[in-house]
């Protein structure tokens, strides 16, 4: 394996095993595939999808797509937590070494490659990552809920894994200040274009949803077609509404005010008693 022999043990601790598409051999580049690198552009990529999905999609998208948007979120919420409790577990077990973040601080911190205040900065953030790990119970939720499952834990009312944003910007921290000083330059792939894929998918997603919600109101009726039927939903001028972040009472006034005025009666007729049992079975009809 060709690389350079200073600062060599942090090096292959961050970019891990890569496969070079030419030749099809062993090779070092700047991300690699196995490394710290790969595990924190996991980290920041799920980190900034599940936060710009909470923030994006609103309530009443959430509503309509509850059975598409909770699997989703759960999913990505339990890979983030996974990889940064993978990463965060002791340099090793006996004999046998792990790939994470402690390993990497222990060879950090012995390899006379880097300058004293190199090693003393290093240690300070690696102390912060580590705060930010014990001070949320990350150790005892690991130990516990998620990679051994205690029973008593797990019969009992469950709770919460910790605020893995903070987790994931103070790692975030000492990662960016760990490959600046072993590489030489900031690796802005992991730092940078992460998270903004992971914005980015998360925006798409969003769109689509929105996109679907126009088809549905241009062909018929929501998903719920009484509030269809109710309100009025037939002119998708609503969801231009929902993209502007306005909550549900707003979006109800704004019907009931100018051309949208009527929704109020085809509210009250939703309430009145069917005039026979033939329309009993039909919904009632909105007066646009």
């Amino acid at each position: 394996m060709k690389t350079h022999q200073s600062k060599a043990k942090v090096r292959e601790i961050l970019e891990g095993y890569y496969v070079d598409p030419k030749t099809r051999g062993h090779a070092i580049n700047a991300v690699g595939e196995t490394g710290l690198n790969s595990r924190m552009v996991s980290i920041l990529f799920l980190g900034a999808f599940v936060r710009c999905m909470h923030r994006s999609i609103n309530r009443k998208v959430f509503r309509y797509f509850t059975r598409v948007i909770a699997p989703i979120l759960e999913t990505a919420q339990s890979a983030w937590l996974t990889e940064l409790l993978r990463i965060m577990d002791p340099a090793g077990h006996g004999d046998k070494a792990h790939l994470t973040v402690e390993l990497c601080h222990a060879n950090f911190s012995n390899d006379v490659d880097f300058s004293h205040d190199e090693r003393a900065q290093e240690k300070a953030l690696f102390k912060s990552a580590q705060a930010a790990y014990e001070s949320n119970g990350f150790r005892d939720f690991r130990n516990q809920r998620m990679f051994h499952l205690a029973l008593a834990e797990n019969l009992s009312l469950p709770q919460p894994s910790g605020d893995m944003t903070r987790l994931s910007s103070s790692l975030c921290n000492w990662y960016r200040f760990v490959a600046c000083a072993t590489i030489g330059a900031e690796p802005r792939f992991v730092t940078e274009t992460a998270p903004r894929g992971g914005r980015a998918q998360a925006m798409a997603i969003k769109r689509l949803f929105l996109d679907s919600l126009r088809w549905q109101a241009a062909k018929g009726p929501p998903y719920r077609a009484s509030e269809y039927n109710r309100y009025g939903w037939a002119s998708g001028e609503w969801i231009g509404w929902l993209e502007d972040g306005l909550s549900r009472g707003e979006i109800l006034r704004r019907f009931a005010a100018g051309a949208w005025a009527s929704a109020e009666r085809s509210l009250d007729n939703a309430h009145q008693p069917p005039k026979d049992a033939d329309d009993s079975l039909e919904a009632p009809e909105s007066k646009m």
